[in-house]
């Protein structure tokens, strides 16, 4: 992993309510990320690490939000995320 990478990603890393996150989640560019830290799946986004990302992927601590996991969340509820165009990577909130 590129330390100088993490550690810019790691500035980058957003605290902000769902209603701000909603518009990405529409457009399909919200993926979640469960028991992971969001700055190291965010450099594996960023170098294209697709043997990490794929794993993630197969044991579900990445995915994509699906509509089931935001139905019940207000406006005002809070995500940290960070955004590695294209995506918006957010921590996924224990239920």
């Amino acid at each position: 992993m590129s330390d100088d990478l993490y550690t810019e990603l790691r500035r980058e890393v957003q605290h902000a309510e769902w209603r701000w996150v909603r518009p990405h989640h529409e457009a399909g560019r919200l993926v979640f990320v469960r028991g992971l830290d969001v700055v190291a799946v965010g450099v594996a986004l960023a170098t294209d690490d697709s043997a990490s990302v794929g794993a993630w992927l197969a044991d579900g601590r990445l995915r994509r939000g699906e509509d089931v996991d935001v139905s019940a969340w207000t406006d005002d509820d809070r995500l940290v995320f960070l955004i590695v165009q294209p995506f918006v990577v957010a921590l996924l909130p224990d239920a």
